[in-house]
């Protein structure tokens, strides 16, 4: 694998199905889906650790090392969907390996050797510059980053889509407008750039959020164990994202 990022790759929202491909270590399967884990978990697990209180390059190796833990101890076996949310179990566990780490720790936290899978250190620390500074538990800025994760995975699943009908410039124009309300004069300014009314902008705006909400409630439903609890877990990943 090269370099991960947050933007230079595919992601494909978090299924049990890849948690149960991953958990089988010996299968073709199990490599390929810990990786496309890796590149989704990576950064919420690199912020928790740095909000720990871990140095750059800590956290760096504390990350790998604990996915090549996660992978090699198959602690995936331990989780279904019967068992609640994806990322509790994956809090759960970074917690028990940090608790193995220090009572292992001699002199220097570093754990060097050749890593199984890369991230990017620079966008790492980049984007952990702009975390905000009140968010003082590192649980709460593990759970805001996934959140943010899987709004990123729907609007990508969104922009693909829309690419693939030939829409690509409209959802680039109105992706400004998914969230809160327009400013004064912005529809006026997206329907000059698109060469449409204004209402059909506003038309298109509601279309385009509808899709994004369908989305949303699917990629919510495939991390918790009851598809009645997707509401309540909607409520509290948008009280998160607002915090």
């Amino acid at each position: 694998m090269g370099n991960v990022s947050n933007s230079d790759a595919d992601f494909s929202a978090t299924r049990w199905s890849l948690i149960v491909a991953a958990a089988n270590a010996n299968e073709p399967s199990a490599r390929p889906a810990l990786e496309e884990l890796f590149r989704k978990y990576w950064y919420p697990v690199y912020a928790f650790l740095r909000r720990q209180g871990r140095t750059p390059p800590d956290a760096q190796d504390l990350t790998q090392s604990f996915f090549a833990d996660l992978f090699s101890r198959n602690w995936l076996r331990a989780v279904s969907a019967e068992k609640g949310k994806f990322r509790t179990f994956l809090l759960a566990c970074l917690r028990h390996h940090l608790s193995h780490v220090r009572a292992h720790e001699n002199g220097p936290t570093r754990h060097p050797g050749v890593p199984i899978l890369s991230l990017d250190a620079g966008l790492a620390e980049e984007s952990y510059a702009l975390e905000p500074v009140d968010v003082h538990d590192p649980a709460r800025l593990f759970e805001r980053r996934w959140v943010y994760r899987l709004i990123d995975d729907c609007l990508h699943q969104l922009k693909e889509e829309y690419a693939a009908e030939g829409r690509a410039t409209v959802f680039d124009t109105l992706r400004e407008h998914l969230v809160g309300d327009a400013e004064r004069g912005a529809y006026d300014q997206s329907s000059a750039r698109l060469n449409m009314t204004a209402g059909a902008v506003r038309v298109a705006v509601t279309r385009m959020r509808d899709r994004f909400r369908e989305r949303l409630r699917a990629e919510v439903a495939r991390t918790v164990e009851d598809p009645r609890n997707v509401d309540e877990e909607i409520r509290y990943l948008i009280t998160l994202s607002q915090q």
